[in-house]
């Protein structure tokens, strides 16, 4: 989890336009702090998050979650392959039509 500087956050905004996901987390950030709110914007992984600073607790709650959410996506992607490999025979709409195997 990295602390997103505000000059980077306002650049990738710039770059990818104002529907982007940078473009709405500024908006966020800028909206919380004209309620003087303490907070920051943060990379995990491909998420941005806006908030204070994180306690040593929830930072590693928030690194196990991006974990579990990389694993998640992994595992619903569809398979590319003619034969269904490990998750993908134990998911349901991958099985081939009358499989019996789950």
């Amino acid at each position: 989890m990295e602390l997103l500087p505000d000059e980077e956050l306002e650049r990738l905004a710039a770059e990818r336009g104002p529907d982007s996901h940078e473009a709405q987390t500024l908006a966020e950030l800028r909206q919380q702090r004209a309620q003087d709110k303490q907070v920051f914007a943060f990379r995990l992984g491909k998420f941005l998050l806006v908030g204070p600073v994180p306690t040593p607790e929830e930072e590693t709650a928030f690194l196990l979650a991006n974990e579990v959410a990389k694993k998640l996506r992994k595992w619903l992607t569809p398979c590319p392959s003619a034969v269904p490999c490990w998750p993908c025979s134990r998911v349901p709409e991958y099985l081939p039509s009358g499989s019996a195997s789950r």
